[in-house]
């Protein structure tokens, strides 16, 4: 199989990127850095200019067939106090990298480069469209995400390679900002009938909409918070504030929409008959809600390499936090799902990815590609494999645990002839075949048969079989 990955080119690739501070609208250096990497690799991105940093998209068009795009951002939140190292050093300890977006989600970025490259030098073994897309001021704006739908970006599936694991995230919250602003009349502090007390009104609007009812969902909580009530002067004087800003974060669930938001704020500004004036409006960001259907061949392919990569079924989450995945699933209209390497501290001090994992979502995004993206000869349905006395459909299976190393052998062909030999067991493949060796926490090495017939000697023990949809 021609599909494998360097576990040092991945530490390095992402170390390189956690090395390049990128706070949101300072992410020119990063994306120079993305882009000589293609280049050097022998691909041509494109350069897709926003209103801030560009954003930098490779397209790998190879025949007719189905659009995926890997999507992930470069920007990072602003580095915390309290790290127990320089946050773009790129500490390693083990099996994780420290740093400041290394896992939200430079890993992520270096995982989609890396199957990018790969897809575009094995075109044999699938067709379609491969898009990979780096964007920025996802931690404020998203103005990346939002400037490349707007310039047409669409696709039939799309990753966003979020740092999520061992979940696989469905579907989100929405997330809409109201802005209240509230004029009344200035006035001495001592004849406050003389003036209409903007602090005052804007308190009787925050009371009603702290009463809003909420939209409900089976599986996404919906929530709102007050972020910020700004009235007054900040140095002391005896007056009646004039003026008063208010601003509500509201997290939707689908069936939610802005007009919807909307019109429950409006109404409670309707039913005050205040004597002040109070404007609403909904500045950015907006995040739509979004869930995709958990049938979806994209999450099924998704769940499918995720047991295999892991060995265990994935949780399929409803995130509470908002995305880039929100604007390419509703805006767009591509069915999106989010999942990534395994890490944590995101947005404090002290942020970690655990390396491997780089190479694991690698692995299941190729597996997600090449089953949605697939080669014109490779068959929808596969013919029956025969092992003694088992008939099955599975290509794959289970063939040992061998000390504490979990042996699969993936055969594309299902022509497998198994018989005992004293206390072993003899697994001849007529086919050419790959062996995957994974330690129990999850570390993958790879090694490649040329191809014809290969013996693998295991214990004999309780061989299991696996299915592979």
């Amino acid at each position: 199989m021609p599909f494998t990955y360097d576990l040092n080119e991945a530490i390095t690739l992402t170390r390189q990127l956690v090395a390049i501070k990128s706070y949101p609208g300072a992410e020119h250096a990063c994306q120079q850095a993305v882009v000589e990497w293609f280049v050097h690799h022998g691909m041509t991105p494109e350069i897709w200019q926003t209103s801030a940093a560009p954003n930098v998209i490779v397209k790998i068009t190879n025949g007719d067939g189905p659009t995926l795009l890997l999507n992930g951002h470069v920007d990072t939140v602003l580095a915390a106090e309290g790290w127990d190292c320089d946050p773009w050093e790129g500490r390693l300890d083990g099996d994780r990298l420290y740093g400041l977006g290394a896992c939200d989600m430079k890993s992520g970025v270096v995982a989609n480069m890396l199957v990018t490259r790969a897809f575009a030098q094995h075109r044999d073994a699938w067709r379609g469209t491969l898009i990979f897309s780096s964007v920025v001021d996802e931690e404020a704006y998203s103005i990346g995400a939002n400037a490349m739908i707007e310039q047409g970006m669409r696709a039939d599936y799309c990753i966003v390679s979020e740092s999520v694991h061992p979940t696989i995230n469905i579907g989100a919250t929405g997330k809409i900002l109201v802005r209240a602003e509230v004029i009344g009349k200035a006035a001495h502090g001592f004849m406050p009938w003389q003036g209409i007390n903007a602090a005052s009104e804007g308190a009787k609007f925050v009371t009603k909409v702290d009463e809003l009812p909420l939209g409900k969902h089976p599986r996404i909580p919906a929530s709102q918070s007050i972020l910020s009530f700004l009235s007054g002067s900040a140095q002391y004087v005896v007056t009646i504030p004039e003026k008063a800003e208010i601003l509500v974060s509201r997290q939707t669930v689908p069936g939610e929409t802005r007009d919807v938001v909307m019109k429950q704020m409006q109404d409670v500004v309707d039913g005050l008959n205040s004597p002040a004036t109070i404007r609403l409006t909904t500045p950015p960001p907006y995040y739509p809600p979004f869930e995709i259907d958990p049938n979806h061949a994209l999450v099924v392919a998704m769940q499918h390499a995720y047991h295999e990569e892991w060995g265990e079924q994935a949780e399929l989450r409803y995130s509470t936090g908002v995305s880039d995945a929100n604007l390419t699933a509703e805006l767009a209209h591509i069915p999106t799902l989010l999942y990534g390497p395994w890490g944590d501290n995101f947005h404090q001090c002290n942020e970690w990815v655990n390396l491997p994992s780089i190479i694991s979502c690698c692995n299941m995004f190729t597996a997600v590609i090449r089953k949605l993206l697939p080669a014109k000869n490779t068959p929808t349905t596969r013919p029956t494999a025969r092992c003694g006395a088992l008939s099955h459909t599975r290509t794959s299976f289970v063939a040992a645990r061998y000390p504490k190393t979990l042996v699969k052998v993936y055969v594309p062909a299902p022509r497998v002839m198994l018989c005992p030999c004293g206390d072993s067991m003899v697994a001849t493949f007529l086919l050419s075949s790959r062996m995957l060796l994974r330690s129990d926490v999850g570390t993958m090495m790879s090694a490649a048969h040329p191809g014809g017939m290969v013996t693998v000697r295991v214990r004999w023990v309780p061989l299991c079989f696996q299915a592979l949809l």
